[in-house]
């Protein structure tokens, strides 16, 4: 058996596939690692399928033209191990294509950083909340080491846009019991456009996103102001 199972989704960056997998060769585990590739014609994308090719007690979900440092696997793996983890969410950094998408996304460029404090293995509920309360966002899949075990009966076709399908996140973090988080920052994620993850980041630059995190501060800060009066602001813009 191997220790971690690597599924790679093609999006639009395909160009950047052999920097993956580069990424992949140099990982210090390298001999404990299998890689399905997802991005080749005719792969199969069921998920039951999916997990009886896989080999690994856990599953990365890693996109192509992203990069991982050299020793991300094998200390993800370790945390998992000594904690009996079902989840291990860990914090990620976005270089850019372009310097067009670096001043587009300039203000994201911390997004996938986890800020809070998490010193303690609590269940996918409560870390949800804890994730709320202390302002992060809840990691992409490819942020997240997962159990194996924990995706048994799960019916969700690993798609080339998993990555992006928050639904699937959130349904399997409430399904465990047992989950963790990082802040070290493990992953490079690079943002291409079009891509998964530039379409989730025009997501979080919406008005309506914008809109929610304004009202976060003025809540916090006491700041009184109508709904209305910021949408049109928004707007305005």
């Amino acid at each position: 058996m191997k220790k971690i199972t690597v599924i790679i989704s093609a999006g639009d960056t395909d160009k950047y596939m052999e920097e993956t997998l580069d990424s992949l060769s140099a990982q210090s585990i390298v001999n404990d690692i299998e890689i399905i590739d997802q991005t080749k014609p005719g792969q199969i994308t069921r998920g039951d399928e999916v997990l009886n090719k896989a080999e690994g007690k856990y599953l990365y979900f890693m996109n192509s033209g992203d990069l991982l440092t050299s020793f991300a696997l094998e200390e993800l793996w370790n945390i998992c191990e000594t904690k009996h983890l079902d989840i291990l969410l860990f914090s990620g950094a976005v270089f850019y294509e372009n310097t067009k998408l670096a001043k587009r996304y300039k203000n994201l460029s911390d997004e996938f950083y986890r800020c809070g404090s998490y010193a303690q293995v609590i269940t996918g509920k409560e870390m949800r909340n804890q994730l709320k309360k202390n302002k992060d966002i809840l990691p992409p899949v490819s942020m997240q080491i997962l159990k194996k075990d924990l995706l048994i009966g799960e019916k969700t076709d690993f798609h080339n846009r998993i990555d992006t399908d928050r639904c699937f996140v959130k349904r399997i973090l409430l399904k465990a019991e047992r989950v963790f988080c990082v802040n070290d920052i493990y992953l490079y994620k690079r943002i291409t456009e079009p891509s998964g993850v530039g379409k989730m980041l025009q997501v979080l630059t919406t008005p309506g996103y914008l809109v929610k995190k304004i009202f976060r501060y003025m809540r916090k800060n006491g700041i009184k102001c109508t709904g209305i009066a910021i949408i049109r602001k928004l707007r305005a813009r």
